[in-house]
């Protein structure tokens, strides 16, 4: 199926002129847009539904390349996070690698990655997600509900203390702030305890 390129189209010209366009698919003003439901198959054999999995446990979805430095430090902490004590069992991941087969099966297989990863080197996923314009990676962190809470584009030390807040909070799991002690500590820390 043909993507619709008009809200592709408006999203990219909004990065530049600014004209107020906000994507369906991004959460705003308390506003958590669903996730759009697709089924897939993984590099692993394994039949992936969107609806399934997050009705189980939160999920984040994250478009990658394997080539991207930042996609693999972006996966290598979710990954941590994934595997480590404190979120162990809590959220699942699903990621949908923008590469071809070989390129994306030997990156997972040198990573060890024990979740499903997706390929979608033609844009048949992407293409459901009019927030996505190219750039990666993207990520999206969808509650029981199916509902998008919170989405980050790109990954820096700055998303991480936000990536922790946020995942505890979707899985039910003390959260303490953790804040900026020199200062302000930003409208996306701070919005996930305050509207």
């Amino acid at each position: 199926e043909q993507p619709d390129l008009a809200p592709v189209w408006k999203g990219f010209i909004n990065r530049f002129v600014k004209i107020g366009y906000v994507p369906a698919d991004v959460p705003l003003l308390g506003f958590n847009p669903p996730l759009p439901v697709f089924t897939a198959l993984a590099l692993d054999g394994r039949t992936v539904n969107t609806k399934k999995l997050y009705k189980q446990k939160p999920l984040v979805l994250l478009i990658f390349s394997p080539n991207c430095s930042h996609c693999q430090h972006e996966l290598d902490f979710l990954y941590g996070l994934y595997t480590g004590e404190e979120f162990k069992n809590a959220f699942e991941i699903v990621a949908i690698s923008r590469m071809d087969a070989k390129a994306t099966t030997a990156f997972v297989k040198q990573k060890g990655y024990s979740f499903p990863v997706l390929l979608d080197n033609e844009g048949a996923i992407t293409a459901l997600f009019p927030s996505f314009l190219g750039s990666v990676p993207l990520s999206y962190l969808v509650d029981r509900s199916g509902r998008i809470n919170y989405q980050h584009t790109g990954f820096s030390d700055y998303t991480i203390d936000n990536y922790i807040m946020e995942l505890r909070e979707l899985c039910g799991l003390p959260n303490p702030p953790r804040l900026n002690p020199s200062g302000y500590s930003g409208q996306e820390r701070c919005s996930v305890c305050h509207e």
